[in-house]
């Protein structure tokens, strides 16, 4: 019978617990300020690797045009390949420059540091 009153307040405990788990991808700090700058992605390179997907490279060089990132991969930052029909939809071809965001974080202990790859137009 006592076997039974635990597994009800262990399922009570975990049905409290579960709200906690929505912002596990997190990390606790707090609300948190970044700094934003902005770089040109330029692409370098459409590889394609089947009839349906490519993987796209970037270099990103910083405001002073000095060289960020030596290349960044579509397939490691989104954790897929991108699809040739969104590649000719978007236009989206060598030469082309696109958004790279740094976050730089300035106030709080939330990630120090952030980098997206964006596919806006680099202005």
């Amino acid at each position: 019978m006592n076997l039974k009153k635990y597994s009800w307040y262990f399922t009570i405990i975990i049905l409290a617990a579960l709200p906690a788990c929505n912002g596990i991808n997190y990390v606790d700090g707090g609300t948190c300020k970044y700094e934003n700058k902005i770089y040109p992605a330029v692409v370098i390179k459409i590889d394609k690797k089947d009839s349906l997907n490519a993987d796209i490279l970037f270099r990103i060089n910083d405001e002073t045009g000095n060289l960020y990132r030596d290349s960044v991969s579509w397939n490691m930052e989104k954790k897929e390949y991108a699809l040739l029909s969104m590649i000719k939809k978007d236009s989206i071809r060598m030469g082309n420059r696109y958004r790279y965001v740094v976050k730089q974080i300035t106030e709080g202990s939330c990630v120090p540091k952030i980098e997206i790859l964006i596919l806006e137009k680099y202005k």
